[in-house]
């Protein structure tokens, strides 16, 4: 009896090593659980994106068809031509990924059934009109036709996103079963090790109360080790995944944000184009439709983006001179024509105990007056928008101020304000459908707000109207004297001694479009497909600047730049033509060496202005 007693410690600490390795392990596979559901998460937008493009090569070749129906001119079908290889790549990818889900493989099946049957229609209808057999009839019902086919194209796509949606929820649902069940079963190890050890200090203190102390401090030891390895090696699991799902969300936002503005800059670009000549009123209108159509695509796309920069925690603050109240009669500047259409007054109220220099970020200040402005504006049919700006507290080093913007407009329902400035958060349904908008801008207002410390509020009545209210606080200027300019003027062109101008970019419309602006401010240029000729026309050419896109075959404006500053030592300015506009984007451009860069879509006068200031420095 005596021998199994000494017997008993060795057989406790062996069990309760063995639960603690069964706790470990558990904690190791669902570790791997959840980098599994990471891939698979990260497999399904890739089918998700893929998607997308495929259906953006459909779109792209059906486009350049349109157009060489319209105009008859070849130069239209380039488009097509270039999507004709991305479409096969593309859906090829798109088989590969989904070959293991017999449901998907289907459901492309009978996509690619509707992509022949659209490609058959669309060289048929090429051949027509290349042999001039095309009647107007013809047209029409070629044109219905394809409607119907894009549709079932459209929503087939949208069946396979939608799958993988489903696909992904339910990956979800099963990583939090198996989440639950193993903090369960780690409870119950941890409990039964908790049991087994006080078992075995009872033992050993009635076997030997000399040894207790030094037994408890070796195997407590023992067990701070085990648990700080397993604690180092969740966190660095954990950390890991993160980083992954980090850097998948910005590439995301990235290509998104290119794939989407590159279209939107010619949409936007040749709109303004043709607004500079001669139309019908009815033309006049169908233009500005499109054009103000754009544009909200592209202050949407801003928002996601800024939204994603807050999230991220990347959204930086500028500390500056600037007039607060100029900065903010510039900003109301902005809703004259609109306020004007709709027969709104705009009043402002400044008060002129506020020091007339602050020193804060001007820009996030303008985004957040410009977001509440909107939505006062956009729920306001008849009255007036007061726009108040009082002093509320003023110290040697910071001055306190708050800006109010009160609405006679539709109001909020009491049940409805909590919940307002949540992410694509409106009152009602009703309002989306009624005055539009996803419910982004007061939710960054919000967070813009308050990442730089300050608070926003909000007071409404139903059918009354509403009050935005933020606080923020600012730092007053030290004495230096601060002299701002003016936004700068249009300098005529012979006082810059006409800019040569070297524009890469290759996509033939955004060719077009950067040629029909450059023509317009009456520069010199010449256009280029890619980066390699751009350093070829640098050795034989003398330019005044560049205008350099950064997605391009053979060599892309980063590689151009980065061959420009190192190997040719030039130190001409290079300003980036991006639809890339994150911040980690923005950074590389200029940790390459451009001087600059303009996001698509083009804004012309922005560019105008860019341009004007490197050439002033040239003259």
């Amino acid at each position: 009896m005596k021998l199994k007693a000494l017997n008993i410690p060795k057989i406790l600490v062996l069990l309760a090593s063995t639960l603690i390795v069964s706790a470990l392990v558990i904690s190791y596979l669902n570790m791997q659980w959840v980098k599994s559901t990471s891939d698979n998460t990260l497999h399904t937008q890739n089918v998700i994106n893929l998607s997308n493009e495929l259906l953006m090569d459909i779109i792209n070749k059906q486009d350049g068809v349109r157009g060489y129906i319209i105009s008859g001119n070849e130069r239209f079908l380039q488009p097509y031509y270039n999507s004709i290889s991305l479409e096969n790549e593309h859906f090829a990818e798109l088989k590969e990924l989904t070959k293991d889900n017999a449901q998907q493989v289907s459901r492309l099946d009978t996509l690619k059934r509707f992509i022949n049957e659209k490609n058959n229609l669309l060289i048929n209808t090429i051949d027509s009109i290349s042999q001039q057999k095309f009647t107007n009839e013809e047209k029409t019902a070629a044109i219905e036709k394809g409607k119907i086919i894009s549709d079932k194209i459209r929503a087939t796509t949208k069946r396979i996103i939608e799958l993988e949606y489903e696909f992904l929820q339910q990956r979800k649902q099963k990583n939090e079963e198996s989440e639950k069940y193993a903090s369960i079963i780690f409870i119950m190890l941890t409990l039964g090790i908790v049991f087994i050890l006080l078992i075995y200090f009872y033992i050993i203190n009635l076997q030997a109360k000399k040894n207790k102390l030094a037994l408890e401090d070796t195997f407590i030891q023992d067990l701070k080790i085990l648990k700080l390895k397993a604690a180092k090696e969740v966190a660095e699991e954990t950390s890991r995944i993160s980083e992954l799902a980090v850097h998948a969300k910005q590439q995301f936002l990235s290509n998104m944000s290119h794939e989407i503005r590159t279209p939107m800059n010619s949409i936007v670009g040749f709109t303004n184009v043709l607004l500079k000549t001669s139309l019908t009123e009815s033309q006049k209108e169908y233009l500005q439709a499109i054009k103000t159509s754009g544009e909200s695509l592209n202050v949407l796309i801003n928002d996601i983006l800024d939204l994603a920069k807050v999230d991220a925690g990347k959204m930086t603050f500028e500390k500056r001179h600037f007039h607060i109240e100029e900065s903010i009669t510039s900003m109301l500047h902005l809703f004259d024509l609109k306020a004007k259409e709709k027969g709104l007054e705009i009043v402002k109220d400044f008060d002129k105990k506020i020091p007339s220099i602050l020193i804060g970020d001007p820009i996030r200040l303008h985004q957040i007056i410009l977001n509440l402005m909107s939505n006062a504006v956009k729920f306001t049919d008849k009255g007036k928008i007061i726009v108040c700006a009082k002093l509320l507290n003023e110290d040697e080093e910071k001055a306190t101020v708050e800006i109010a913007i009160t609405d006679t407009g539709i109001g909020i329902a009491a049940d409805k304000i909590k919940g307002i400035f949540n992410l694509f958060e409106q009152a009602t349904v009703s309002t989306s459908r009624s005055y539009g908008g996803t419910g982004l801008g007061l939710a960054i207002a919000k967070q813009l707000v308050e990442a730089q410390g300050g608070s926003i509020d909000i007071k409404s009545n139903l059918g009354e109207g509403t009050t935005f209210s933020f606080i923020l606080s600012f730092d007053k200027n030290n004495g230096e004297e601060v002299t701002e300019t003016s936004p700068e003027i249009r300098i005529p062109v012979s006082e810059i001694n006409n800019l040569r101008v070297l524009v890469a970019e290759d996509v033939p419309l955004n060719q077009l479009l950067i040629k029909t602006i450059l023509s317009d401010f009456g520069f010199e240029y010449e256009v280029v497909a890619n980066g390699k000729l751009v350093v070829e026309k640098l050795q034989t050419n003398t330019y005044d600047i560049i205008l350099m896109d950064l997605m391009m075959p053979e060599m892309n404006g980063y590689e151009a730049t980065e061959y420009i500053r190192k190997t040719m030592n030039s130190k001409i300015p290079i300003i980036a033509l991006t639809a890339d506009v994150t911040s980690i984007d923005v950074a590389k451009c200029k940790a390459i060496g451009m001087d600059d860069y303009i996001s698509k879509p083009i804004d012309e006068e922005l560019l105008y202005r860019k341009m004007i200031s490197f050439g002033k420095h040239l003259s």
